[in-house]
């Protein structure tokens, strides 16, 4: 049994995946392995096992994040633990933000939450979008340096996560589940 989501659900790896084409291959794959199709129990826990796979496979890819990191793996790209770099001044800028951020919650700041909340979320917009431009179009080869420029272009986009979790930690429709 594969580790690879895109393999696991039965998709090309790409980047650009639609979660509503996510959800329904989960769903069928799920349907054709739940356990109670199973006819005796050794195959009831293979299916049990699969369908475990199946749910965390469609978990990675529904979520724009995990599916960059998860394609970038795919395509030989380095992992975060490999890989840490930030550009120039990234950290010095997050300090300044994650300063203001623990103002506007220790005051309970509403109109400031909403404001950083905000400009994260735009954030967030603007890495996925730089990363689907960086991956191309799906097959297309991609060189080690833009793989690199990827990772860097993650490992922000990370943070950025980190910091709409703390901001919405109520609203799971803003927020991804951090690592």
């Amino acid at each position: 049994m594969s580790t690879d989501p895109f393999t696991r659900l039965g998709f090309e790896p790409r980047f650009d995946l639609a979660p509503d084409a996510i959800r329904l291959k989960a769903v069928r794959t799920a349907a054709r392995l739940h356990p109670d199709r199973a006819t005796d129990p050794v195959d009831a826990h293979r299916r049990s096992q699969e369908l475990s796979a199946v749910n965390e496979a469609a978990a990675e890819l529904e979520n724009d994040e995990k599916r960059a990191n998860a394609l970038l793996d795919v395509l030989g790209g380095p992992s975060a633990s490999e890989d840490k770099s930030l550009p120039d001044g990234f950290l010095e800028h997050m300090l300044e933000i994650r300063m203001d951020l623990e103002s506007v919650i220790a005051s309970g700041d509403e109109a400031g939450r909403v404001r950083l909340s905000e400009w994260a979320i735009n954030q967030r917009a603007s890495y996925k979008e730089k990363v689907g431009q960086l991956f191309g179009e799906p097959g297309h080869a991609i060189d080690a340096s833009i793989r690199t420029t990827i990772r860097g272009e993650l490992n922000v986009w990370r943070y950025i996560e980190r910091m709409i979790g703390q901001l919405n930690p109520e609203d799971p429709l803003t927020t991804e589940v951090p690592d």
